[in-house]
């Protein structure tokens, strides 16, 4: 591919040269050839390499091979040497054809080049509606008449261009310039229209259609680049949608609506008052009517525009929404395993870990009361365990820590250790207010519990260890000190509470 893609640029280069250095008609035969050499070149690579969108390429081969048809059905009707006046039928009417195609091709394209159609379609057509007028103001309607033919190819002519030129602007604003074969289809487009406008520029000044070193130099230039689209090496490759192109709302393209707005206004203005306009009804009517299309698309453009926002407000209300409830979720999951990790899974009841955390807490904040621990153990729990199962175990379980609350006074800490083990941790005015504390649990035990369909009795036996505010004990101190006043509970025939008084400590 690279070598005919050399082959083809020093050929066509060769014939460039050449179209440069003879005198007309030999001139404008070698820029034909040009022309002819590049859309063949483009056409049977089409045909070889298959581009995708497929249908696209076709289109757009068929609008380049219409203008070499222009080209020869024009020398075939009126010679090569006579003069064309600017409103003969056929080179006129066969001028507008080539841009339809090219039109639909690139519309078909710019479907794959970008995701946001609907947008840049709209705003490529208010670029080319603004382009129209200012033509129509400063060229066109200077030879506008009513004769329906000369009407149809005063309006037609650059209308179709202008057609062609809207949707190469679509796919410019799709951002299809980030791609080589796309960007020099648009230039090979541009590149058509500014010819064609130019040969019917000449051709309203002169009353004849004509051409020019340059518009001949720019058509050859155009054919070049045709060929060498489809000699790139990217040309077969599937189009990739760009996803960044031009924003919606850029500073870029406020800045160009900003300017397009005054079009209509100076399109009036001329067209009425201005020394160009003719102060004649149709020419009027076609800037009015023009003027007006303009508008209703930038109105439309607006509405777009405000949906778009509406859109994106809502999907941002959307995703807040979303966001606040997993992050809520996550609250929730980490909480709950901050319960699973510092709770009991059976019960409810704080475990070890707690108990500990607030002993030493207790004491590092040297509070003015004495604090009670109770070490709580239900007597005879291995034997209903053991007669009536592990499921009327649990419950007589929960049971208890039911019992334990509504015994214990408020904000005491109640914790589960492990078994039939249970720990109470209070405020107290002394070991006579927590003696108290554990007869009511005590007598509280003595009502029987109903688990798996049975009636259970049990007792418990408690040990109290009252720790003074002025007593310097490490939370393991406190809690051997506990075990040792439960152990003295049982062996003094359970169903009781001993009090461990802190002068027993040795």
């Amino acid at each position: 591919m690279r070598l005919a893609r050399a082959l083809y640029l020093a050929v066509q280069l060769a014939l460039l040269v050449g179209s440069v250095t003879v005198q007309q008609p030999a001139q404008a035969a070698l820029a034909v050839l040009v022309v002819i050499v590049g859309t063949a070149t483009f056409t049977v690579q089409v045909a070889r390499r298959r581009p995708q969108p497929l249908l696209a390429w076709w289109l757009i081969a068929a609008g380049a091979w219409t203008v070499i048809a222009e080209a020869f059905s024009v020398t075939f009707v009126y010679g090569a040497s006579q003069s064309i006046t600017i409103n003969a039928p056929v080179p006129s009417l066969i001028a507008t054809v080539p841009y339809p195609l090219l039109a639909a091709g690139l519309l078909v394209l710019s479907r794959t080049t970008g995701r946001r159609g609907q947008v840049d379609a709209l705003d490529a057509s208010m670029i080319a509606l603004a382009t129209f007028l200012l033509l129509w103001v400063y060229v066109f309607d200077e030879v506008f008449t009513l004769n329906p033919l000369n009407a149809a190819i005063t309006i037609l002519l650059p209308v179709g261009a202008l057609l062609a030129f809207a949707m190469a602007v679509k796919v410019t604003l799709s951002g299809g310039m980030r791609d080589p074969v796309t960007a020099l289809l648009v230039v090979f487009v541009g590149l058509l229209v500014g010819v064609t406008v130019g040969s019917f520029v000449i051709g309203l000044n002169s009353g004849a259609y004509g051409t020019n070193a340059l518009t001949d130099a720019l058509w050859s230039v155009d054919g070049l680049l045709l060929g060498l689209i489809a000699l790139l090496p990217t040309f077969a490759r599937p189009p990739q949608p760009s996803e960044v192109g031009s924003s919606d709302m850029s500073a870029s393209r406020v800045i160009v609506f900003s300017l397009l707005v005054q079009v209509p206004l100076l399109a009036w203005y001329e067209s009425i008052f201005g020394q160009r306009g003719r102060h004649e009804r149709p020419s009027v009517i076609v800037a009015l009517a023009v003027s007006a299309v303009f508008l209703v698309l930038l109105v439309t453009r607006l509405a777009l525009l405000a949906r778009l926002a509406q859109r994106r407000a809502s999907d941002l209300r959307s995703r807040t929404d979303q966001l606040a409830a997993a992050v809520n979720e996550q609250l929730a999951l980490q909480e709950q395993l901050r319960h699973q990790a510092t709770h009991d899974p059976l019960t409810g009841l704080a475990n070890r870990t707690v108990l500990t955390e607030r002993l030493a807490a207790s004491r590092r904040a040297q509070e003015s009361a004495d604090a009670a621990l109770l070490m709580i153990d239900l007597d005879g729990f291995k034997a209903i365990n053991d007669s009536y199962g592990h499921l009327a175990g649990d419950e007589l379980l929960r049971q208890t820590a039911q019992r334990l609350r509504a015994s214990g006074p408020a904000g005491a800490t109640l914790a589960r250790l492990g078994g039939d083990e249970f720990v109470m941790l209070f405020e107290t005015e002394g070991p006579a207010s927590a003696g108290e504390v554990a007869d009511q649990i005590v007598d509280a035990m003595r009502e029987p519990f109903h688990a798996d369909g049975q009636e259970l009795r049990v007792s418990v036996s408690i040990g109290v260890v009252v720790v003074r505010r002025d007593q310097a004990l490490s939370s393991a101190e406190i809690l051997h000190d506990a075990d040792i006043a439960l152990y003295q509970a049982k062996q003094a025939g359970r169903n009781r509470a001993v009090i461990r008084e802190p002068s027993e400590r040795s």
